[in-house]
């Protein structure tokens, strides 16, 4: 059958058997012919399901699934990839990782941002290389506001007991020889000197490189360690060996005493007293009398006859000088050119010197009074200043010299005062009423007169948990217990020791914001201390509280 022309049906057309449409026209429609489940031809915008060919277009290679892979080029940010397959290498901005040679390289500064604060790397060996001069260059840098360093710290953690002898860090320092071989010629050694607990003590060690002429080792050149029996000791141990040679290019004090110069000028008596040889004779040009059990006596006689003017007794020990006897030093021939004198005049004992100071070199103990219409020198007069500027008022440098006592400080002045420090050692029973019972930890100072304290420490030696959430530790005036945080409390301890499972130093600085003591409570008034709510029953074995403080006068 032959149809040629047009013919529209206004009625369903059904076709019982494959429709074939000729001569179609290519177009850019994105709708798409379907057929339901039914046979009903629709159109469709939209297509999903899996794919069981692909045709080869822009980015796309392959046309059967089951054959060649297809590659796909994607130029379109994609927003929902979550995983990644092994890459052979990756590309971002300027950072090239390439896994094959364990490598990430950066065309510019590399950043590593760790928003969680900890950036932690597990590895044997961390190693920074750089051929420009002067570098490496590994640098801490603290950006906060507050005084706190920047820290580096080592930390030896062995997962069980640690045991003296320890090596906690070492920094060492190596260089090539004259050969390029590289060589250790100094370490910094951190060590574990005791390590019992409570009881710990450290050591640091210092070497440097030494030899013989054929073998060099890494000698200790300087030793610092700390006691762990006594408070407040550390021995240090400087050079190595009878050899060694140690330079101080100042002063070379002792306890707080200059004892050499840095002219090498003994400062204090240090010598060592020579014992009295056997007999009367004559050693070397040396005159010795007696032997070391038992002495002679002798005078020396003056011009005048039988007028002594210098006598040794043995018996009572002591040299005596006859009144107006003089003991001059210098090279003058006549007693007016003399440099030097001492002299005993019947009333006084006058020490002159005409050509300089008067040094004394060793501990002044002086039983009675000192006068001076002047001032005191201590070392020479740019040196050291000791001078009365006003009744009652001594200064060094013009500075005045702060006593603990209690100072009255005028309006519209200033005065110095001297800083003092209490301790008191809480018991455990104590600690357990503390909050019923305040403990004393500065003693009232009397009338006008209040206690201004500057900082507080707490070292607690915890015996078990303290689990009271409400217990806070307040620093109070007398009186003013349980101390209120905002108002009468001095130094607050906020749920004080609360969870902690270690031994641990609290400190706290005053309240600044104390505004429940009147004018009159603060004065003559002790400190104290106090929980404003029951601590854990025996969770303390002992709280030692230090409180840094100064006295003032209000009268």
């Amino acid at each position: 059958m032959k149809w040629i022309g047009q013919h529209i049906v206004d009625f369903i057309a059904r076709f019982r058997s494959d429709v074939y449409l000729e001569d179609l026209a290519t177009t850019t429609e994105a709708n798409v012919l379907v057929v339901d489940a039914d046979g009903k031809v629709s159109k469709n915008t939209s297509v999903a399901g899996d794919l069981t060919s692909i045709v080869a277009g822009t980015g796309l290679s392959g046309t059967d699934l089951t054959g060649p892979i297809p590659t796909l080029n994607v130029d379109a940010v994609q927003t929902q990839i979550t995983q990644v397959g092994t890459l052979s290498s990756l590309v971002v901005g300027n950072i090239f990782i390439s896994p094959i040679a364990n490598t990430i390289l950066s065309v510019g500064d590399m950043y590593l941002w760790a928003t969680g604060d900890d950036i932690f790397i597990d590895s044997d060996n961390l190693i920074i290389t750089s051929s420009t001069n002067d570098k490496p260059m590994i640098q801490l840098k603290a950006t906060s506001i507050n005084t706190g360093p920047s820290e580096l710290s080592f930390v030896k953690d062995k997962g069980t007991g640690g045991i003296d002898n320890d090596e906690i860090g070492i920094i060492t320092f190596v260089s090539d020889d004259s050969t390029e071989e590289q060589t250790s010629f100094a370490s910094i050694t951190a060590e574990v000197s005791e390590s019992f607990n409570t009881d710990e003590a450290g050591r640091l060690v210092f070497k440097v490189a030494e030899s013989n002429g054929t073998d060099t080792q890494l000698t200790t050149g300087l030793l610092i360690e700390g006691e762990h029996a006594t408070d407040g000791e550390v021995d240090v141990t400087i050079a190595a060996g009878a050899a060694s040679t140690t330079t101080v290019a100042g002063t070379l004090t002792m306890g707080s005493t200059a004892t050499l110069d840095n002219s090498g000028n003994l400062l204090t008596n240090a010598a060592t007293a020579t014992a009295l040889t056997a007999g009367d004779k004559t050693i070397d040009g040396s005159l010795t009398i007696g032997a070391n059990t038992a002495g002679h006596d002798f005078t020396v006689h003056g011009a005048t006859t039988n007028f002594s003017k210098m006598e040794w007794d043995a018996s009572a020990d002591f040299l005596k000088f006859s009144d107006n006897a003089k003991i001059v030093f210098g090279s003058g021939a006549a007693a007016t050119d003399f440099d030097s004198s001492i002299q005993a005049n019947g009333s006084n004992l006058v020490i002159y010197n005409d050509t300089g100071n008067i040094q004394i070199g060793d501990t002044v103990e002086i039983t009675g009074n000192l006068t001076t219409t002047g001032v005191i020198e201590l070392g020479h007069a740019s040196d050291t200043t000791i001078a009365r500027s006003a009744a009652g008022v001594v200064t060094v440098e013009g500075n005045q010299i702060i006593t603990s006592g209690a100072i009255n400080v005028d309006s519209e002045a200033q005065a110095p005062i001297g800083l003092q420090i209490a301790r008191r050692t809480i018991t455990t029973a104590e600690a357990n009423s503390m909050s019923s019972t305040p403990i004393e930890l500065i003693p009232a100072q009397g009338a006008n007169t209040i206690i201004e304290v500057v900082r507080v420490t707490a070292r607690v030696d915890r015996a078990a948990t303290q689990s009271n959430s409400s217990s806070d530790m307040n620093l109070h005036y007398a009186g003013k217990e349980p101390g209120t945080y905002g108002a009468s409390s001095l130094a607050h301890f906020r749920r004080f020791m609360y969870g902690k499972t270690t031994d641990i130093v609290e400190r706290r600085g005053v309240a600044d914001t104390v505004s429940g003591v009147t004018l009159t409570e603060d004065v003559d008034a002790a400190v104290e201390v106090s929980f404003d709510a029951a601590a854990t029953n025996n969770c303390f074995t002992s709280i030692d509280m230090y409180v840094s403080y100064f006295v003032i006068d209000v009268s």
